[in-house]
């Protein structure tokens, strides 16, 4: 009997490490393919706080409630923009200052089931009324 790699499954920091940058590679990539000049929300080294608010809020509806994978958001959000900019750490502090400051005053916010049925049903009903 042989085995693949894939029939071993990955257990404790191995699973957390990969759970953490399969969703980072997957916020990277959204933000990537839906906002067209990206270079231009970042001035002197300091990111568009609609756009830091974006990426908050995509981290915060990616996690699971309950957050069973254990995932740090702040430190999420911090390496998504990171990744997207090419940022200094004195950028980063004033980038993790700005999501203290999200955080603090109620900005981040968790989409309510009822409006991800909508959304998602809104779609279904899109492709299947308006082909392509």
């Amino acid at each position: 009997m042989t085995t693949s790699l894939t029939d071993l499954p990955l257990k404790n920091n191995l699973k957390k490490h990969n759970d953490f940058y399969t969703l980072l590679n997957l916020i990277v990539d959204k933000i990537q393919r839906d906002i067209p000049e990206l270079a231009a929300l970042c001035v002197n080294g300091s990111v568009e706080l609609e756009l830091v608010n974006l990426v908050c809020n995509l981290v915060e509806n990616a996690i699971p409630n309950g957050n069973i994978l254990k995932i740090d958001k702040k430190s999420l959000a911090l390496k998504v923009l990171t990744k997207v900019f090419s940022l200094a750490p004195v950028e980063v502090v004033n980038l993790s200052n700005q999501i203290d400051y999200l955080y603090n005053n109620n900005k981040i916010k968790k989409l309510k089931l009822r409006k991800k049925a909508y959304v998602y049903f809104t779609k279904v009903a899109s492709n299947i009324f308006l082909p392509r």
